[in-house]
């Protein structure tokens, strides 16, 4: 009989990329999510008409290039001067390449499937670089961590079941299995650090409950 925590299969905290103004909404708090989905769109009319200006740019360097590229074969330019003209297109490249990837940034999609958190902001809040938007859990199958005495070692392995029990459910158990085992014992309590994954479909089982487990070392 050993006590421990559940955890969620994948957690993460969504935050944006970009500052700007929340134009959309994709969601509800709690909702399960597919991965791709729209979560959060950012108000990017300034990225855009960054884009199209250095599309512009873009434009006028490689005419200016193919110009230059036609001269130079007659010898009519220094190879410093193409140089110059070939790199400044190169730059103009990059800077439409960068900003064609803020825009993307602009919309924020659920990384997997899962089920969000509470919702941080607004449609119409304007948030800075790196704010916390919500969260995405993906909660089946859970984890269940908990430590074992070393002196269990030598009857623990990989694919053990075990039954997990938590207050909500009190009379109810939940089946699973050992998937990973630490590779060090911790020096102060000789115990190691053990890990089980849980069938959740119904999404009973929540992060950071309290579980009592049987794990199964014997028979």
């Amino acid at each position: 009989s050993l006590v421990g925590n559940l955890q969620a299969d994948e957690s993460i905290e969504i935050k944006n990329q970009i500052a700007g103004v929340i134009e959309e909404i994709g969601f509800s708090e709690g909702q399960a999510v597919k991965q791709g989905q729209v979560l959060f769109v950012i108000d990017a009319d300034k990225l855009k008409a960054s884009a199209a200006q250095a599309q512009a740019s873009l434009s006028l360097a490689q005419t200016t290039f193919d110009r230059l590229a036609t001269l130079i074969k007659a010898g009519a330019i220094s190879q410093q001067e193409f140089d110059q003209a070939s790199s400044d297109l190169e730059a103009r490249k990059a800077q439409v390449d960068l900003i064609k990837a803020q825009l993307k940034e602009a919309q924020i999609t659920a990384s997997f499937d899962g089920i969000t958190g509470d919702r941080k902001v607004s449609i119409g809040q304007f948030v800075d670089q790196g704010t916390l938007l919500t969260t995405l859990i993906k909660q089946d199958p859970m984890k269940a961590e908990f430590h074992i005495a070393e002196r269990f070692f030598g009857q623990l392995k990989e694919g053990q079941g075990i039954e997990v029990t938590v207050a909500a459910y009190p009379d109810e158990s939940f089946k699973g299995e050992v998937y990973f085992i630490d590779s060090q014992v911790d020096e102060l309590n000789r115990t190691a650090l053990v890990k089980a994954k849980l069938p959740n479909p119904d999404g009973k089982l929540l992060r950071g409950m309290f579980a009592n487990l049987n794990l199964i070392v014997s028979i």
